[in-house]
């Protein structure tokens, strides 16, 4: 997924406990269960785990290749959490839930997070009701059958390299700046 990014909500929470406690506490700061929202997080991670997908050989389903993902624990690393959260209802458009994803100050550390402690970080958050989805019209994806789970998209992914979602809203700023 990709925004342009506009914060609608900065504040800054404090004494993060846990990956759960960190959720719940974004979700205080959501005006619904129903909008996609963009998130970036910035501050020091008193400890933050994540997880990294290994290479894996072109054509390799999404499903098989992060089967093998390699897990990295930080302590007192500064960085940026950049990612969405999905409502429920569009589970085969992105993950449902929040999924963020760490890249540390210094640019050398990154991955999904999956477990976060605090003191205190400033939080962004862009929510919107616009989104634009992009089908590729390639034979691959023309003739799949995306109908049952196990041939889905994620299963099916490698294939669609042009798909993508974008959301947009009337107000714009790059998350990166």
């Amino acid at each position: 997924m990709a925004t342009r990014f506009y914060a609608d909500v900065e504040q800054h929470i404090l004494n993060i406990e846990s990956w759960a406690d960190f959720c719940a506490r974004l979700s205080t700061l959501r005006s619904s269960e129903n909008l996609l929202a963009a998130i970036r997080v910035e501050g020091v991670f008193d400890f933050i785990h994540v997880r990294v997908a290994c290479k894996a050989e072109a054509g390799t389903s999404l499903v098989d290749a992060t089967s093998h993902q390699a897990e990295f624990r930080f302590e007192n690393l500064t960085g940026t959490l950049v990612g969405f959260f999905t409502p429920a209802y569009a589970r085969t458009i992105n993950v449902p839930g929040y999924h963020l994803h760490l890249v540390s100050a210094d640019r050398l550390h990154g991955g999904h997070v999956l477990e976060i402690r605090a003191k205190s970080l400033k939080v962004s958050l862009h929510t919107t009701n616009d989104l634009h989805l992009v089908l590729p019209e390639n034979a691959a994806f023309l003739q799949a059958d995306l109908n049952t789970a196990s041939s889905g998209c994620m299963a099916w992914w490698p294939s669609c390299t042009l798909m993508r979602t974008v959301f947009m809203g009337a107000k714009s700023r790059r998350i990166w700046e």
